[in-house]
């Protein structure tokens, strides 16, 4: 009778035993799958998710954690040349592709389409209106470099691009990128603006644009906020005619807010894509081109 209890319970001993390991062992797949569930939903793996090996090997297919750690240290480099190469290539594709939206409608397009607030006399013939941007960039190695775009103005290291708006807000014309030490004016004459000028066309722009006579010789107008021209404080026309610019300036300002909502120009851009920096430059632009105009 003792010898059959006692083998009773250690069946039972045994079973209990076998069901813990069992209880164990499906624990730990269920903390897997919950590890795999939360990876997908966050679209990614953290490296804190890689516990062990098992977890290794069932988000990674690698039989190890040890495996896993060698196999990216070999492939990091290579990894991140790739990454590089992809967005260098496609970055001039897209901007080859997109450039055509970037472009300068005729006379009668801008008529049709001209806001309420340049419907004003003297006003209703702009067709460009132009500003400098400057865009930060890493402090180059190079002291010629360095000190070729040192911005005075900014207190740091930019490159220059000029930009010209439509009167209802559109990017009709921006230049090659140049070291932030190059003035406004030198800017203008050296980029391809003036190609795109036709007669009578009427240009804005603010009161450092010292570019009126290079306009004339184009049959253009400029429009710049009066200068005292030695007097101590301005006329009563004066501040008027600063005030109407000012409120038709603006729109290349926000043009210029826009662009730089893309985060690639928005903050510090690295050496690496200094190369690149024009064909970066065409794309955002022609991108903010789809966009709602910024004055109707």
């Amino acid at each position: 009778m003792n010898t059959c209890c006692l083998k009773s319970r250690q069946d039972k001993d045994k079973k209990i035993v076998e069901l813990s390991e069992k209880i164990q062992e499906l624990s730990e797949k269920v903390k897997l799958l919950e590890v795999q569930l939360v990876a997908k939903q966050d679209k990614g793996l953290k490296h804190s998710d890689l516990r062990n090996d098992q977890t290794v090997n069932l988000l990674t297919g690698i039989p190890s954690k040890p495996a896993f750690h060698k196999l990216f240290d070999s492939v990091k480099g290579s990894i991140k040349n790739t990454v590089s190469t992809i967005f260098n290539t496609w970055v001039k594709i897209l901007a080859n592709e997109l450039k055509c939206l970037i472009y300068n409608p005729s006379m009668e397009v801008v008529k049709k389409t001209l806001p309420k607030k340049f419907k004003k006399p003297g006003y209703c013939k702009v067709r460009h209106i132009i500003d400098c941007t400057e865009i930060f960039i890493e402090t180059p190695s190079n002291p010629v470099i360095r000190a070729s775009t040192w911005s005075d103005y900014k207190h740091h290291n930019t490159a220059k691009i000029l930009v010209s708006i439509t009167p209802n807000g559109a990017f009709n014309f921006i230049s090659e990128a140049w070291g932030g030490r190059t003035s406004d004016v030198h800017l203008t004459r050296e980029s391809e603006f003036y190609n795109i000028l036709e007669p009578y066309d009427a240009v804005m722009a603010d009161r450092g644009f010292t570019i009126a006579e290079d306009l004339l010789l184009h049959r253009a107008d400029l429009f710049i906020p009066p200068g005292k021209r030695g007097q101590e404080q301005f006329t009563k026309a004066d501040v008027q005619k600063t005030k109407k610019i000012a409120n038709l300036r603006i729109f290349v300002e926000q043009a210029i807010r826009r662009l730089k909502t893309f985060r690639i120009i928005k903050n510090e851009l690295p050496i690496s894509l200094i190369g690149n920096l024009d064909n970066i430059i065409i794309v955002c632009t022609a991108l903010c081109n789809l966009y709602k105009p910024l004055c109707k």
